[in-house]
This record gives C-alpha cells, sequence and structure tokens, in this order.
C-alpha cells in the first residue's frame, strides 16, 4: 500500500472515531474510507496494466529479434557466402578487389537514400541492403537502416518497417535517427493493431529523447492521438 494511501485510511479511522460526537462527520468518514478503497483498486489495476505493457514490449522485441535472425539466415543462404555479384561487377579490370566493396557500398548508400525520394521503395531496399551487407560498421549504418526501414513502411509491410526501426533504437541508440526511428516503430505497431505496445512506444519517444525536435514532438502527439493513447 502507498504511503499516502495508508495516511489517509489512519486519517478517515480516526474520523470515524468521533462518531459519537459528530454523527454527519462520521459519514463523511465512511465515505472517505469507502474513495480511499476504491483508489487502492485503481492504483493495483494502473500497475498491472503497466506490467502488462512492459512484457508485451518484451515479448515484441524478442519476436521481432527472431524474425531478423531468420531473415539474416535465409539471407545468408541465399548468398552462399560469397560476395555480391554486384560488387564483382562494380570492380575496374586491374584495380584491387579489396576496394571494390567499399566503393559499391558507398554508392550503395547513396542510391538508395536518391530511390527513396523518388518513390523506388523495391530499388532501394535492394541497394540499402547491399550497403548493410557490404559495410555494416559503417557509420552511416543506422542511416542506412532508418531509409530501409522506411522502404518497408512506405510499402505497407509493417513487420518488417518495425524490425529496422527497432534494431536503431537497440543498437544505435545515440543515433541522430534515434528519436525518428522510436517514432516511426510505434507508428508501425499501430498499424499492426498492437494498440498498447504502440502506445507505449510513442511515450516512451520524448521520455528517451527530451530534446526531440518539434516536428518528432508534433507527431508523436498527433499519432497517440491517432491511436488513441
Amino acid at each position: 500500500m502507498k504511503p499516502d494511501i495508508r495516511f489517509a485510511r489512519a486519517w478517515a479511522v480516526a474520523v470515524m472515531a468521533m462518531a459519537t460526537v459528530a454523527p454527519a462527520r462520521a459519514q463523511d468518514a465512511a465515505d472517505l474510507v469507502v474513495r480511499v478503497t476504491q483508489l487502492e483498486e485503481q492504483v493495483r489495476s494502473l500497475s498491472g496494466k503497466v506490467e502488462q505493457l512492459q512484457f508485451e514490449n518484451r515479448r515484441l522485441a524478442e519476436q521481432l529479434r527472431k524474425f531478423q535472425q531468420d531473415v539474416d539466415f535465409r539471407l545468408q543462404e541465399g548468398r552462399g557466402g560469397g560476395a555480391p555479384p554486384q560488387a564483382a561487377a562494380a570492380a575496374p579490370r586491374g584495380a584491387d578487389p579489396a576496394q571494390a566493396p567499399a566503393a559499391s557500398a558507398g554508392d550503395g548508400f547513396e542510391r538508395g537514400r536518391s530511390q527513396i525520394q523518388q518513390g523506388d521503395y523495391a530499388g532501394a531496399e535492394m541497394s540499402l541492403r547491399q550497403f548493410l551487407n557490404a559495410s555494416p560498421k559503417d557509420r552511416r549504418a543506422a542511416e542506412a537502416i532508418y531509409w530501409l526501414g522506411e522502404s518497408y513502411y512506405q510499402r505497407q509491410r509493417y513487420s518488417e518497417a518495425a524490425e529496422q526501426f527497432l534494431k536503431i533504437t537497440t543498437d544505435y541508440p545515440k543515433a541522430a535517427r534515434g528519436p525518428d526511428a522510436l517514432l516511426k516503430l510505434g507508428m508501425s505497431l499501430a498499424r499492426l493493431d498492437a494498440k498498447p505496445e504502440a502506445c507505449a512506444t510513442l511515450a516512451e519517444v520524448l521520455r528517451k529523447y527530451p530534446n526531440a525536435s518539434a516536428e518528432v514532438r508534433a507527431a508523436v502527439e498527433r499519432e497517440r492521438r491517432r491511436s488513441k493513447c
């Protein structure tokens, strides 16, 4: 029991002890005890809901992690452990093969962003995956993951989009795209009809990123209203 609730109950009981002197006050005290009891029930109910939301968030994160592992495994099988054909073709004759992946990766990142702007989301997915496969530790990796998630989101492939946005919040929490990614994760969950998880994620944006831009803040409020959080 919360300390303030215990205090309120003790005070109410003390007032009831004066019932022989002030019957009207005794009735007020009885009403207060009822209200305090109701408040206790509400606190317990809210605590249970918070714990349930936390559990659902952990469950969703685990599901997305397993999904990501499965996708990565299939991609590895598809590549057969070799270098992407595009990288090999991009290397000029007589050039050092070790330099080819870096050049191709850089082209893939810029090409992917350009394709996003042009609305070629399927093409952007291919370009950005090529870049990330070739240079997973590149300083632009978080940005590439964000745009990869956007390529899925724009095609209403919300589960795959959520996977990419979640990857930024877990692997690159301090990235410049962190607030945007967490916002888009909440939006993706809302489109998947995971309303409790979506609302919890949207509430987390401003808690985790108190200095988020005005644009992100406005989008969070808009999405919370839309999801009726």
